[in-house]
């Protein structure tokens, strides 16, 4: 699929699991590859936000800190 489908699809499941950090995690990723970091960051960030298991966690902080920018 190409990365404005899987976004698509990230949207659409969003929609009917709001709280999955995994799909917020999908999501982030399908919008980083479509160049918008800003809103994959957002993404990230909102999976942070809802994700319990570890390894979801882990992929999160990863990839949130690949995108983010430094202060310097």
């Amino acid at each position: 699929l190409s990365p404005v489908q899987k976004g698509g699809l990230a949207e659409k499941a969003l929609r009917s699991w709001p709280t999955c950090g995994h799909i917020h995690h999908l999501h982030g990723k399908a919008l980083r590859a479509l160049n918008q970091a800003v809103a994959a960051e957002h993404a990230f960030r909102r999976g942070l936000e809802h994700a319990s298991e570890r390894s979801v966690i882990t992929r999160l902080c990863v990839d949130l800190g690949a995108i983010c920018r430094s202060p310097e």
